[in-house]
């Protein structure tokens, strides 16, 4: 019997089904109509790291859900199905035209025509393409969810700013993560929900901490600045107010454009400073953070943090400048960008809550939480219309 007639035949079974998988059942058509295709090209960072949280979610809530990401992703998990219709084009010549005519001719092409059920489009890539990705789904008229992570430009561009204005109108729903960005879409008559932003976050071994904690030294309360090295994160304030606290602090990830500015201004023989510039692993990010006593977030311009997310997972103290999203992501915040307010803040916190030095003999493990239930209700709604 098909079993679209067994449930209106037998209406309580077909409750009974729902309410035990979040999902009815059904042929392979109806299945793929009640899926999720998320789409982050990046392939690295911290909004891929959520994109991939997402879909640990929906995967263990038993929804089909495919990651279409870049060749050279930094996780396969295993549990999700991976689609790799991008790429970055590494070492290549003219690499800036390689990466928007592939997205334009092959990534665009490729998710229009074979995905179906709800698209999620996870951050912004670049603004104009992103957008072109929405227009495209909605004139298919596909369900497109659009979680840009920042409704402004990090450069200040004012075209790059009416395309993601533009890219949230365009969206069947927007996902974002504080209550500052939910309110101000919600002004504009922009669909939105907003859920609490959590990170893919792996399995730590003893090993791995222990290695990490002996890296790091015994030498009193530690302070990490976790992620990507940029001016609007004020890591040289950081330095300043750690070296005035009397603690040690550590620095850690790619170069965006701000290293150049701080190794220029900053003597690190009057500091206590670990600089760990460059790519590193989620893995030893996770590690560095769990064994720290605080994440400090001095950023001036901020939706929400990846790096905060981490910290709670691990169950890391974070203290941060009361901006966007911040205030409702930090343990701790700061009601000023100064040197003085920063360094008795940490002075205060390093009286307060210095961890345990004791790793744990079977490692750290987090576990992975449900599907937030204004996603779910969101993603039932748009497969039900």
């Amino acid at each position: 019997m098909d079993y679209r007639l067994m449930t209106a035949r037998f209406p309580r079974l077909g409750r009974l089904l729902e309410n035990a998988s979040g999902r009815l059942p059904g042929p392979p058509e109806s299945r793929a109509r009640r899926s999720v295709h998320v789409l982050e090209v990046g392939g690295r960072g911290g909004v891929f790291q959520h994109a991939l949280a997402v879909a640990q979610q929906l995967a263990a809530s038993g929804t089909p859900v495919v990651i279409h990401t870049a060749n050279d992703c930094e996780i396969e998990q295993d549990g999700i199905d991976y689609c790799f219709c991008f790429s970055w084009f590494r070492g290549k010549r003219l690499r800036s035209l390689r990466i928007a005519l592939s997205f334009i001719l092959r990534t665009l092409p490729h998710i229009a025509a074979k995905t179906r059920g709800i698209v999620r489009v996870q951050g912004t890539f670049k603004a104009p393409l992103t957008l072109l990705m929405l227009v495209v789904l909605r004139l298919s008229r596909r369900s497109a969810f659009f979680s840009p992570h920042n409704l402004f430009s990090r450069s200040d561009n004012r075209f790059e700013s009416k395309a993601i204005s533009w890219a949230t109108r365009v969206a069947s729903l927007v996902v974002v993560y504080n209550t500052s960005d939910a309110a101000k879409l919600s002004a504009s008559n922009v669909a939105n929900i907003s859920i609490p932003l959590e990170m893919f976050t792996p399995p730590i071994d003893a090993p791995t901490l222990r290695r990490w904690a002996d890296i790091i030294g015994d030498n009193g309360f530690t302070v990490a600045s976790i992620g990507q090295i940029r001016a609007d994160k004020n890591i040289g304030l950081l330095i300043e107010a750690c070296q005035t606290a009397g603690v040690r602090l550590v620095v850690m990830g790619p170069d965006a454009g701000g290293a150049d500015a701080i190794l220029h201004e900053h003597s690190f023989s009057a500091a206590d400073v670990l600089w760990l510039e460059g790519y590193h692993d989620l893995k030893d990010l996770a590690a560095v953070t769990a064994v720290s006593d605080c994440v400090a977030l001095p950023y001036s311009l901020s939706s929400q943090s990846a790096a905060a997310s981490l910290a709670k997972a691990y169950r890391t103290t974070v203290l941060a400048y009361s901006t966007g999203g911040l205030v409702e992501q930090a343990d701790e915040l700061v009601d000023s960008l100064d040197v003085e307010t920063w360094s008795t803040a940490i002075s205060k916190l390093s009286r307060q809550s210095a961890k345990q030095s004791v790793i744990p003999s079977d490692g750290i493990a987090p576990i992975i939480g449900p599907v937030p239930s204004k996603l779910r209700h969101s993603i039932r709604l748009f497969w039900n219309a």
